[in-house]
């Protein structure tokens, strides 16, 4: 089984304190770092969060389940029940399967077999709240039952009082660890009630990480694992310098401010397989996007994604229109589609947006669709080392560095306001030199800073184990 490593807090050797994010390099910093799987079975057709906010395609051959959903390990309840769940950036609550439920009472394969369950009356620490428990997910899958409290252990972390839903009538095919803003968890959204501390807050309030901060390595999308780091980043899955970008309202529910992690894309160009510019309809406008894990599928506007479509070569599915099949021959080509945030542009490879192949290898999903929710999914972000820091109402982002073999170097999230490293500062238009400063809780306008995190310091090791897909085959 795969097993993560938790780094308990020492004295500080050295601090790297910036404005905006607090950064400290120690001997063992105060970081949980967690091993994420990508899920290789294809049990199920269709999983909940690859088609949140998003339509499922009905693709013959092609298997959403392949490589892109980021499953992490928690063991819930005394004795401890051991349970896969999917990363959420997109979403605040922690829920997850139960034997007794509609869709586990199901002949196997079923979501309890794949991912393991948990069975509130088998452990001696579980708490009782509620019936009350809802959640809902875009794609129309949703869930009922319980909220109730237990032990929870997540890597070496050993949480007190976690809440979470069990569903026992649901459609949703795996439990979900959401880990955005609780302002959006369904006990709010649903039933109008107090937020409680999800584990973000947990892990601070525990005393595990300093600052409701983590960060995001996916890694290359056919590879099989990426890294999550609460509390700290590593500075050798990333190239260059981290920008940091304040997030910006997203109107979620009809909640003021900032909310979730939303920020403002710039625009989206292209580059040729000469290195040669390529612009494409509306690419110059700027939208609002969610820099969402727990969607697959990166969802655009119409005529942009359709200009895309054409530049790559891939055509709309006969089934489904808003969705585009592309050769699978195209995923080596040295084309990119290029996102521009606010002070630092990504380049995504081909590669990493031509995906689930057929079974002859012939033809492939294309990884960017026409959505009215404009998402940046999994297909995108796997090109980015993302830093999400609920604290300061910001994320952080560098190009990441495909299939890093370098020594880890993991620098610890002090907490503190502002953002992620800034030595220099830019505006959406025009350079700037001044450092940013905390947002309000209403929109701001974005401003972006960086730093540039090359340094001396020595890599922090860790032991971990491997999680065996033998069993979710």
């Amino acid at each position: 089984m795969r097993a993560a490593n938790l780094i308990a807090a020492v004295a500080s050797l050295s601090i790297f304190s910036v404005e905006a994010l607090k950064l400290a390099k120690r001997d063992t910093p105060a970081v949980l770092k967690l091993d994420l799987q990508k899920r290789r079975s294809g049990t199920f057709a269709n999983s909940t969060l690859t088609k949140k906010r998003q339509g499922t395609v009905e693709t013959p051959d092609i298997n959403y389940q392949t490589q892109l959903l980021y499953i992490v390990q928690l063991q819930i309840g005394t004795p401890p029940q051991s349970t896969y769940v999917q990363l959420d950036t997109g979403s605040s609550d922690l829920v997850v399967e139960t034997d007794s439920s509609n869709i586990c009472s199901q002949a196997p394969p079923n979501p309890c077999t794949n991912f393991g369950s948990y069975d509130a009356n088998s452990s001696s620490t579980y708490e009782y709240s509620d019936s009350n428990f809802q959640v809902s997910y875009g794609g129309g899958d949703g869930a009922t039952g319980d909220w109730g409290s237990d032990t929870m252990m997540i890597g070496g972390a050993v949480l007190q009082n976690t809440q979470f839903g069990i569903m026992y009538r649901t459609t949703v095919l795996e439990g979900i660890v959401g880990v955005s803003y609780p302002i959006i968890e369904g006990r709010n959204t649903f039933s109008g009630e107090p937020i409680y501390d999800n584990l973000p807050v947990l892990l601070v309030k525990q005393g595990y990480i300093a600052s409701r901060a983590f960060s995001l390595w996916t890694n290359d999308d056919r590879a099989s694992a990426g890294t999550l780091l609460f509390g700290g980043i590593d500075t050798s899955k990333f190239s260059g310098e981290l920008v940091t970008i304040d997030l910006v309202a997203s109107g979620f529910d009809g909640f003021p401010g900032v909310v979730d992690f939303t920020l403002a894309l710039n625009g989206v160009s292209g580059t040729d397989a000469s290195s040669n510019p390529v612009s494409f309809v509306d690419g110059a406008n700027t939208i609002n996007v969610l820099m969402d894990s727990g969607t697959t599928i990166t969802g655009l506007p119409q005529d942009l994604t359709t200009s895309i479509w054409a530049f790559v070569g891939a055509t709309p599915d006969s089934s489904n229109p808003t969705s585009a099949n592309i050769p699978c021959s195209a995923g080596s080509s040295t084309e990119t589609i290029n996102f521009a945030f606010n002070g630092i542009t990504i380049n995504v490879p081909l590669s990493q947006l031509v995906i689930f192949p057929d079974s002859n290898n012939e033809i492939c999903f294309f990884g960017i669709d026409i959505s009215t929710d404009y998402i940046i999914g999994d297909t995108v972000l796997a090109a980015m080392y993302v830093v999400y820091d609920l604290d300061n109402n910001q994320i952080s982002l560098a190009p990441t560095i495909f299939d890093s073999t370098a020594p880890e170097n993991i620098l610890q999230i002090m907490a503190g306001p502002g953002g992620v490293p800034d030595t220099s500062s830019s505006s959406a238009a025009v350079p700037s030199t001044v450092s940013s400063s905390a947002p309000s809780s209403t929109m701001s306008s974005s401003v972006a800073t960086s730093v540039s995190l090359s340094s001396t310091l020595s890599s922090s090791s860790s032991i971990f184990g491997l999680l065996d897909f033998e069993q979710f085959k």
